[in-house]
């Protein structure tokens, strides 16, 4: 409960939805310029806001303004970086790790370092399909060590080692 009023401390102090949504159209055109600027302009022409709105629908921050996020051992869990969940690394690994790590390699780093800690707090194996703090468990294979590989290749710089931190 504190760290839901700290974020809406931080993030909407003043709950002024007109200001929130001024906010980010603005921020919104100026980020989607930003990586409309790093694609090629006939991909850009047709098809790059519906690769981008996917692109960037998950996997998703589940960490406090604070850092703190539920960790895949149920325990709480602080990160310096910002906490991603929800990855389905069997239908992305392929593409989606790429070009994010191609326009923003921050946040294809922050992802890299969620996975890390994930594997961290579920006994040492990476996912494959991540719900919340939950491995579903349903794709084969072993994705997720292509996904790092990729992400490096294509842009992110990733810290790996022992991050988690209770």
């Amino acid at each position: 409960m504190e760290n839901a009023k700290e974020k809406l401390k931080k993030e909407n102090i003043d709950w002024d939805f007109n200001h929130i949504q001024a906010d980010a159209e603005s921020n919104g055109i100026v980020i989607w310029e930003k990586y409309r600027l790093q694609v090629p302009i006939r991909i850009v022409k047709h098809n790059f806001t519906p690769i981008c709105i996917i692109l960037f629908i998950h996997p998703n921050v589940c960490s406090d303004v604070d850092g703190e996020y539920m960790g895949a051992d149920f325990k709480v869990h602080s990160s310096t970086t910002k906490h991603y969940t929800s990855f389905s690394n069997w239908d992305t690994y392929r593409t989606q790790i790429q070009l994010l790590s191609i326009l923003d390699p921050d946040v294809a780093s922050d992802v890299v370092i969620s996975l890390q800690l994930f594997a961290e707090q579920s006994g040492g194996a990476y996912p494959k399909w991540v719900m919340a703090n939950i491995e579903t468990g349903i794709m084969q294979g072993d994705p997720t060590p292509i996904l790092i590989s990729n992400a490096y290749a294509f842009g992110a710089r990733i810290m790996i080692q022992s991050l988690s931190s209770n």
